[in-house]
């Protein structure tokens, strides 16, 4: 597997901030966000049984799971299909929302969901929200702590688009959870969402979501990894 990184740290955004967690982390991904501060060239090519063995080292730490993120962790959902049945964590998937089809062949494998929502593939990441929508709706409970969208907002971020993205949600269910995360500062990005746009952002999502929540990258202003 193409590995960016693995490491023991603390989820530093979303609903399961700050809890103790093993990150996983892919190299390669199918889009190339302006906002994406994981771009990297580096990364090492590691066996499946390397990976394991060097999770199972941190298991004494007692992370909470296993975060597989990138770039796109479903691009190598081949190796995941080999990988997952191993591993002693439960599974958090962060993901663009944009591989319905390769979801399909570790969903069951996996017990919490980010997923983002990208510009420009609504259809893509409907298929992928009516595949999880499924698999946990049956506990309304369950589904508001294993899943969750995300939008990052941009200073002067597409209302449209956001506009979008809810009635989409609501249509679903409107139950799930819907985090609306500040952009950070990277190369391509040099400004920050102004509180007048998360004010407008929220007030847009809460029209028709049950859970609206404002949350940053926390990691960025606490050093964490």
């Amino acid at each position: 597997m193409l590995v960016q990184d693995l490491f023991f740290s603390f989820q530093g955004e979303g609903l399961l901030i700050g809890l103790p967690q093993v990150f996983l982390r892919l190299w390669g991904c199918n889009l190339s966000c302006e906002y994406c501060d994981e771009i990297s060239d580096h990364y090492q090519d590691l066996t499946t049984d390397a990976i394991l063995n060097k999770i199972n080292e941190y298991l004494p730490k007692k992370p909470h799971s296993l975060v597989l993120t990138g770039g796109e962790p479903l691009l190598q959902v081949e190796d995941l299909k080999k990988l997952l049945p191993n591993i002693k964590l439960p599974i958090f998937l962060e993901t663009n929302g944009t591989l319905p089809l390769h979801l399909t062949e570790i969903i069951d494998m996996v017990s919490f969901f980010s997923v983002d929502y990208k510009i420009g593939y609504e259809k893509e990441f409907i298929d992928f929200l009516f595949l999880i929508n499924n698999k946990l709706a049956a506990n309304i409970n369950t589904l508001k702590s294993q899943v969750y969208i995300k939008f990052v907002v941009l200073k002067d971020f597409n209302i449209l688009e956001l506009q979008k993205l809810v009635k989409i949600i609501n249509k679903i269910n409107n139950k799930i959870p819907l985090v609306l995360q500040p952009v950070s500062i990277t190369k391509k990005i040099k400004h920050q969402a102004k509180p007048e746009d998360l004010f407008r952002a929220y007030q847009i999502a809460n029209k028709y979501l049950d859970d609206v929540r404002i949350i940053p990258q926390t990691h960025k202003f606490t050093g964490l990894k």
